[in-house]
């Protein structure tokens, strides 16, 4: 009885062994797996870009930045999903564009289209965009230093510069919040 009502993680794994580039030339890396109670994705509109986090921050500055390096994206409202639960395994493929999972250190993003899921309220992406512009906005004015997973995700969505992505974020707001 109680098995029916206990949902199962999202498992993000990697290949056996899949000989991986590095600056010490090909390697092969042990299959890893990762299992997660929830993921998210974040986009605009409508559009399933197949990648799925585990970090909600991420989600939300993906839906608002975009994820083409060099620029930023504005063709719809930002919005971000989350996975529904599930009671059986859902496997992803890991994403290997995103980086490497050497020592643990890499928090594994997964792709698949095969995900059920619900829209996070709309009150609370603004709440969570506000905060990350409220960083943003204190980094750059000095005195405090932009939370590492925050850092990343701006490095690794649009690539531009904590000026540009403050930017972004207050015009993001405005337009659609």
């Amino acid at each position: 009885m109680w098995f029916s009502i206990i949902k199962k993680p999202y498992v993000i794994e990697t290949d056996k062994n899949k000989p991986m580039w590095t600056s010490l030339g090909y390697a092969n890396f042990p299959k890893r797996s990762w299992k997660f109670n929830r993921l998210y994705q974040g986009s605009q509109g409508d559009e399933d870009t197949k990648y799925w986090t585990p970090q909600l921050k991420e989600a939300v500055i993906y839906a608002f930045l975009g994820s083409h390096t060099g620029k930023t994206k504005d063709v719809a409202k930002p919005m971000v999903k989350q996975a529904l639960g599930t009671k059986e395994n859902k496997k992803l493929e890991f994403d290997y564009d995103y980086g490497l999972p050497i020592d643990g250190e890499l928090t594994p993003r997964g792709i698949t289209t095969n995900i059920d899921f619900k829209y996070i309220p709309d009150s609370r992406v603004k709440e969570l965009a506000e905060k990350i512009l409220e960083n943003l906005i204190e980094e750059i004015e000095g005195g405090y230093e932009i939370p590492y997973d925050e850092e990343e995700a701006i490095k690794n969505s649009a690539g531009v510069s904590f000026e540009e992505a403050k930017i972004h974020f207050e015009q993001m707001l405005k337009k659609y919040f």
